[in-house]
């Protein structure tokens, strides 16, 4: 070992003599210990450099800004590459739009269209979710090549359309008796919508007109939600009618 050359194990007198005497004489022994001290001596002054150098590399990029991969929501981007608006803009009805129709109907249709084909899931292969950073999620059955996702929003749809079900059962139906199985579902998606709002918190100021509803036929700059909808078409999984992951839409 290099560590034996410049430190010798201990040795009988007669050991090191005998060493000396085969290889080299008094005045080589001192020149040749003197070169190992100065090899060894700029090894350590190099390590030295190395260390600092890697060091105040290592600090400049941890205090360096990162860039992310993509300066866009993913959804923005589609498969040509070009990017569409983040933000779109809507007139806000407070209480005059065809989702609160009186005919159930007409009603049924407008809340069905929020769902797209999928109901919300969406497959990528491992490495579309390796590009995006995404967590591990389970593999589909109907094609074990994807891993299924359920984009937040249409759970979030969901979640709504479940409220909104048993609002109307239970003003349709006075005497029915809410199951179990359904009021923790319920306080399930009641819990998912508060999440929601708390973590896209709307800053909007509502303006109040008198004999109006509260900011009726205002102009709302919003997310593109339109760029979501056709991203999640573009990438939707239909699963097996037993996968348990399908939410249930109203």
């Amino acid at each position: 070992m290099a560590y034996g050359k410049y430190a010798p194990q201990p040795s009988s007198p007669s050991e090191t003599e005998s060493e000396n005497t085969l290889f080299l004489d008094e005045t080589s022994a001192k020149e040749e210990l003197g070169k190992s001290h100065f090899t060894y001596s700029r090894v350590m002054l190099g390590l030295a450099i190395l260390l600092v150098v890697t060091n105040t590399l290592s600090i400049f990029l941890w205090l360096k800004p990162t860039t992310p991969a993509s300066a866009h929501p993913y959804y923005l981007v589609d498969s040509d590459g070009n990017t569409k608006s983040d933000t779109s803009s809507y007139i806000y009805h407070d209480f005059d739009d065809d989702f609160l129709n009186f005919d159930m109907d007409i009603a049924q249709k407008y809340w069905a269209s929020l769902f797209p084909p999928g109901g919300g899931l969406v497959g990528l292969t491992t490495e579309e979710a390796e590009a995006m950073n995404l967590h591990t999620s389970i593999q589909g059955r109907s094609d074990p090549s994807k891993h299924v996702y359920l984009v937040a929003a249409f759970h979030q749809f969901h979640c709504l359309s479940q409220l909104r079900w048993v609002t109307i059962k239970a003003f349709e139906e006075p005497n029915w008796s809410l199951p179990n199985a359904t009021y923790l579902h319920t306080m399930h998606c009641a819990d998912v919508i508060r999440q929601s709002l708390m973590c896209n918190t709307d800053s909007t100021l509502i303006f109040k007109v008198h004999g109006e509803w509260p900011g009726e036929g205002g102009v709302r700059t919003c997310k593109n939600y339109q760029a979501l909808w056709d991203w999640t078409v573009d990438h939707q999984y239909i699963s097996m009618p037993d996968e348990d992951f399908v939410p249930h839409m109203y």
